[in-house]
């Protein structure tokens, strides 16, 4: 899933994005691999200790990003993006990626999509506002089917009443 709908109504719309199973499963390896060079090592009990702390650092710092958008209507009107890591919600830090936007300033939604060597075409739902910027709903484009960031932008067109050309 690209994003999924935490709130919908006539005032609030707020999308998230968790990490999903393959980004946990990949900081698991690191993390058992970690485990098992730590076990198997003929080294010492302390060096043990830093080779297990030292993969479970670089798993917990691999795993995606917890994003969420918020459009709200109430008020001046605005977009919210906001981006943390396990990290950051381990230790209660504020918000690593944090951008406040005007609704009014918003000129269309598009979906991106960019040829990545290799892999195919990535996906990324993007929003173009009136002075010339663009911000995308998440930090990181997905592969695959693009129908989910489709929706996702016809859902945000319908919320602002924007003429949606997808």
């Amino acid at each position: 899933m690209y994003l999924d709908i935490d709130t919908e109504d006539s005032q609030t719309l707020i999308f998230s994005r968790y990490p999903h199973t393959r980004s946990w499963l990949t900081s698991l390896f690191i993390l058992l691999f970690g485990l098992f060079i730590g076990h198997y090592s003929s080294d010492g009990p302390y060096l043990q200790l830093t080779y297990l702390i030292i993969f479970a650092i670089i798993a917990l710092i691999y795993l995606d990003y917890w994003e969420q958008c918020i459009i709200d209507k109430r008020g001046y009107g605005t977009v919210t993006l906001k981006s943390q890591s396990l990290m950051q919600k381990l230790f209660n830090l504020p918000y690593a990626r944090y951008t406040i936007a005007s609704l009014s300033e918003i000129q269309e939604v598009t979906v991106e999509h960019n040829k990545v060597r290799y892999f195919g075409m990535s996906h990324q739902v993007m929003l173009h506002f009136g002075p010339g910027y663009s911000l995308p709903l998440t930090s990181n484009s997905t592969f695959g089917d693009c129908s989910q960031h489709y929706k996702i932008a016809e859902k945000i067109c319908e919320f602002l009443q924007i003429k949606c050309e997808l």
